[in-house]
């Protein structure tokens, strides 16, 4: 399989309204989607109707990726210890849910992950502790699920009296040195990056681990998740620099449109609309 980047979505049934998928997605699909992401997380509203939008998605031609559940009480803090059988427990089912994917589409199953955080305030909330659990967690995640590909996550600096693991690109590659590339990459997420004040290009080795990118840019009052509409991220020059460095994997990368529909609740739904396809467009054209 040559090296590509498949324009991609963040995709909720709230999105939908009352019109089935097709209505919705066609018009995105003519302008580049090739690629849909899922959250993974059975506590979210509206859950009942994930799994059908997920076949219709397929039934689409549309390759489905997934994100790990992270929202609270959902963590894999302590992975490395004590709470490893609870944190087992909590994730497999939805990691099961995206392995029975496996052989069902062309592309790898892509599983997105974040690294662990905790309070300071929590027991084994030190940063070596937390990376121990990120470690430890991704490598049991392999093994159980042989179908699919993950992607650990840049994040946001830590919010007070946090700690977090993966906030810096170094920390992030050397996290996904320790496995295996055909089987776990880098999930770049350009929001983070920029909500840290990197407007820099990642080095070489960094952008060969790359193996699926959240793009989404940021307000005047620097919240994330909207539509490429401010131009406070260099999302196509970046994308433009992923295209470029060929990809170390064979395996099609993802640049999935992360957005989340709250940012846009005042929007008119014509503008929104107009939105996503010129994001859409935007990311194809940097990615070609």
């Amino acid at each position: 399989m040559d090296s590509t980047i498949l324009p991609g979505f963040s995709l909720h049934p709230l999105w939908l309204g009352n019109s089935p998928a097709e209505a919705f997605l066609l018009p995105l699909m003519e302008v580049g989607l090739k690629a849909v992401e899922f959250e993974l997380d059975a506590n979210l509203p509206h859950w009942a109707q994930f799994e059908p939008l997920m076949d219709a998605c397929h039934a689409l031609g549309l390759v489905l990726c997934f994100h790990a559940p992270y929202r609270p009480p959902h963590t894999i803090a302590g992975f490395d210890g004590s709470r490893r059988q609870d944190i087992v427990e909590d994730y497999t089912p939805m990691l099961s849910l995206a392995n029975s994917w496996a052989g069902r589409q062309a592309q790898p199953v892509r599983v997105v992950v974040h690294p662990a955080k905790s309070s300071t305030a929590q027991a084994g909330a030190r940063h070596e502790a937390l990376t121990r659990d990120t470690l430890a967690f991704l490598t049991w995640a392999l093994e159980a699920f042989p179908g699919l590909h993950f992607a650990v996550e840049n994040m946001n600096r830590a919010k007070p009296g946090e700690v977090r693991v993966g906030t810096t690109r170094p920390e992030l590659a050397a996290l996904a040195a320790k496995f295996d590339p055909a089987r776990l990459g880098i999930c770049w997420d350009f929001g983070h990056d920029a909500l840290c004040g990197r407007f820099d290009l990642p080095d070489p080795a960094f952008l060969a681990r790359v193996a699926h990118v959240h793009v989404h840019d940021l307000d005047a009052g620097g919240l994330d998740h909207y539509p490429l509409v401010f131009g406070r991220v260099p999302a196509a020059d970046w994308l433009r620099a992923l295209a470029r460095s060929g990809l170390a994997s064979s395996r099609a990368a993802v640049a999935s449109l992360e957005l989340k529909g709250s940012q846009l609740s005042g929007w008119p739904l014509e503008e929104t609309h107009r939105a996503l396809l010129s994001s859409l467009r935007l990311i194809r054209r940097s990615t070609v």
